[in-house]
């Protein structure tokens, strides 16, 4: 029962977000979310982190804006519905939810910088409009580049996504590939 009430309210949210197809995506500040158990007294230090493994020249006068909150599917509807995040990262436990290749950016220029583990193949989805599979989320282990250089440790794995409507795609996949 409450698996058929959390698929409704996915497709809800999904159908809900084709309604703008541009979203209310911010194009001064890039904004990324965490749903997963880091300490929100991380929040200011990613944008120097980001910073920092992009450069400036790609970066430029850009804001990062990291929102941190803890596993929550509620919340995580709530943001996709809204439409302002470019970046999720989410404990894998919420994949069910964010897992859609209709507000998700491809991300098969990735797959060769993958490492064996932790396994990709449940986040490559076949895009009903072309028929093709694409690769639409990265998974993050307590190895990937991301979670140690933060001094991080995770009971699960996390999965980072860029959104279809996000105006910095560009910036967000060369995020996600440093934290592989």
């Amino acid at each position: 029962m409450l698996k058929m009430f959390i698929i409704s309210v996915s497709i809800l949210a999904f159908t809900a977000c084709s309604l703008d197809p541009e979203g209310h995506h911010d194009s001064s500040q890039v904004n990324v979310m965490f749903l997963a158990d880091v300490p929100p007294r991380y929040e200011d230090s990613f944008e120097p982190y980001f910073r920092e493994i992009l450069g400036d020249d790609l970066v430029g006068d850009l804001a990062f804006n990291t929102r941190i909150s803890q596993v929550s599917h509620d919340m995580l509807t709530i943001a996709i519905v809204e439409r302002e995040v470019d970046i999720f990262i989410v404990d894998e436990a919420l994949m069910h939810v964010i897992l859609d290749p209709y507000g998700l950016t491809p991300l098969d220029d990735l797959i060769d910088d993958l490492p064996d583990t932790p396994s990709y193949d449940e986040y490559i989805m076949q895009d009903e409009d072309t028929g093709k599979h694409h690769l639409y989320a990265i998974p993050l282990d307590n190895d990937s580049t991301l979670v140690q250089d933060m001094g991080l440790s995770f009971s699960s794995n996390l999965m980072a996504v860029v959104v279809q409507t996000s105006p910095h795609k560009e910036i967000g996949i060369k995020l996600l590939k440093e934290f592989i």
